[in-house]
């Protein structure tokens, strides 16, 4: 009785060097998709107008006039408004990033008194210069450290009803973050990107674990199958099994 050997697809060993080069690829491609992420640091500013609001409130019960002055003088549409700027991105934005050397330009839609109240967190992170002109808050070119917050509180004369913002940034698309009135800045802190970066990778390292489980079941699947035509082989070549036997196993 002549046989015929088993096809490629049925041998155990095509298939566990298969599911080893498959597995060793998707690795390195996981692993290579991780180090660009660390490697090549995402940057990116948001920024939130988180206040804008009118000093003056006009009833139509009430008979009394409010006057706001400063330095002596009146202000007949005084307004307060709030903007928030944050670093992002899990890198630093340095002062080669700012384009011709440009500054930042906050345009409060309004002619700007004074600044109320201005701060840079944390600490640690070097407070940037800036300057009133007219309608505008200026910043100037320099480090904003990955996290850092910069915060402005102004009060202005006028209706101020379109601040806007301008960002003279190379390779940076700023993202206005939709906020109301006197909520605080939604800004993802350190510890929050680190957790996303840690998930990121236990994800991958989930994916690679189960690509790697499923190969493994696989092959020996495929191996258990090869060693049944092995057995079928021998019975068949037997003498020691009736002919009845042996149809049994398809001979």
């Amino acid at each position: 009785m002549t046989y015929i050997s088993a096809p490629w697809y049925q041998s155990s060993t095509f298939w566990t060097i298969f599911f080893g080069i498959f597995t060793a690829l998707l690795g390195a491609v996981a692993g290579a998709w991780i180090n660009n992420k660390f490697a090549n640091p995402k940057r990116a500013i948001k920024y939130s107008w988180t206040k804008n609001v009118s000093l003056l409130h006009t009833s139509g019960t009430s008979s009394s006039t409010l006057m706001v002055q400063h330095s002596g003088a009146l202000l007949s549409k005084p307004r307060v408004i709030d903007f928030a700027l944050f670093n992002s991105g899990k890198t630093d934005i340095t002062r080669d990033a700012f384009d011709n050397g440009d500054k930042i330009e906050l345009n409060m839609d309004a002619d700007v008194i004074e600044v109320l109240d201005f701060s840079s967190s944390p600490a640690t992170a070097p407070s940037p210069s800036w300057a009133v002109q007219g309608r505008q808050v200026l910043i100037s070119p320099g480090l904003i450290k990955s996290g850092q917050i910069i915060f402005f509180s102004c009060l202005v004369d006028g209706d101020a009803r379109n601040p806007a913002a301008r960002f003279p940034l190379v390779g940076i698309e700023p993202v206005e973050e939709d906020q109301h009135e006197g909520e605080p800045p939604r800004m993802p802190t350190r510890a929050r990107r680190q957790n996303r970066a840690m998930r990121l990778f236990a994800m991958s390292m989930l994916l690679i674990s189960i690509t790697s489980l499923a190969s493994s079941s696989f092959v020996l699947f495929v191996m258990a199958t090869d060693e049944m035509q092995v057995v079928k082989k021998e019975i068949c070549d037997s003498d020691l099994y009736s002919q009845r036997a042996k149809d049994g196993f398809g001979c």
